[in-house]
């Protein structure tokens, strides 16, 4: 019986995917191994330096491995343009894909987004020549790794992109834009899901009203906020736009204004910018 034989190797390969140790690294010193970007002001192998090292809590704690008794993990961030937060959501399912041998999907809200991020992962996957052998030559928003994986790139406004397959690990990109008035496009993905014993929930997109997508999300959790230490009197603090901008107001454009911007320490009051 092929479906019968077809549901015995699933569960062998989700039995045997419950057994692979952790990384031996954490998942952002992998991607300091492995990941090569390739556009942008950042391109060349991936560093978490240089104004990047809040990437690193991020990263790690999303897609680090799971804690004993830990079974479903929800991770919640807001995010601005350009803050690299999807670049490490994908770099996370890479390397879940790959070393755990999960199944795993980047759910975003429309075609144009799903086409674009799909072609920045396959980017990342064949720049580097290891990492490239160990999925098969397959459609440009599903990879097809060798141990029958697949790394998927839906978006939320067709519902027949959220059927008939199954992923361990997801990223719900965009919140506020999935939501459809014809389905429930989280809530299918979700469903894809079900399937998997385990399985890790990334809820992530940029606030629009209060009490509603990611924000909402973000209310059901835990709450916390990312701390940053003072580079002069090592105070952590919250960063707000209210709390630590400062900006010259007398001056005449709008540029001028966001060209004087600096952060300023609610304890010591000094102000720094981001090359300090």
């Amino acid at each position: 019986d092929e479906t019968r034989d077809d549901s015995i190797f699933k569960a062998w390969s989700f039995a045997g995917a419950l057994l692979i140790p952790p990384m031996r690294i954490t998942p952002s010193e992998w991607a300091e191994e492995n990941i090569a970007v390739t556009d942008g002001d950042r391109q060349g192998m991936i560093r978490f330096d240089r104004g990047f090292e809040y990437q690193v809590d991020i990263i790690n704690t999303f897609f680090g491995p799971f804690e004993p008794g830990e079974y479903r993990r929800v991770g919640v961030c807001f995010k601005g343009a350009q803050s690299g937060v999807t670049t490490l959501c994908q770099i996370g399912l890479i390397a879940w894909t790959t070393h755990y041998k999960v199944s795993s999907f980047h759910l975003l809200p429309r075609e144009c987004d799903a086409k674009d991020k799909a072609k920045n992962m396959s980017e990342m996957i064949e720049a580097n020549p290891e990492l490239a052998n160990k999925f098969k030559k397959s459609q440009a928003r599903i990879r097809k790794s060798k141990a029958g994986q697949t790394l998927r790139v839906p978006y939320s406004n067709s519902q027949s992109e959220l059927k008939n397959w199954q992923g361990g690990i997801g990223v719900f990109d965009e919140v506020d834009d999935l939501e459809r008035k014809d389905h429930d496009s989280v809530a299918m993905a979700k469903m894809r899901m079900g399937s998997y014993r385990r399985r890790v929930e990334i809820y992530i997109g940029t606030p629009t009203y209060p009490d509603y997508g990611i924000h909402q999300v973000w209310k059901d959790s835990d709450q916390r906020y990312y701390h940053i230490p003072c580079p002069i009197c090592d105070a952590d603090q919250v960063l707000s736009f209210e709390g630590n901008i400062e900006f010259d107001n007398s001056l005449e454009t709008d540029e001028q204004k966001a060209s004087s911007a600096r952060f300023k320490c609610q304890e010591c009051d000094q102000t720094w910018d981001h090359r300090l």
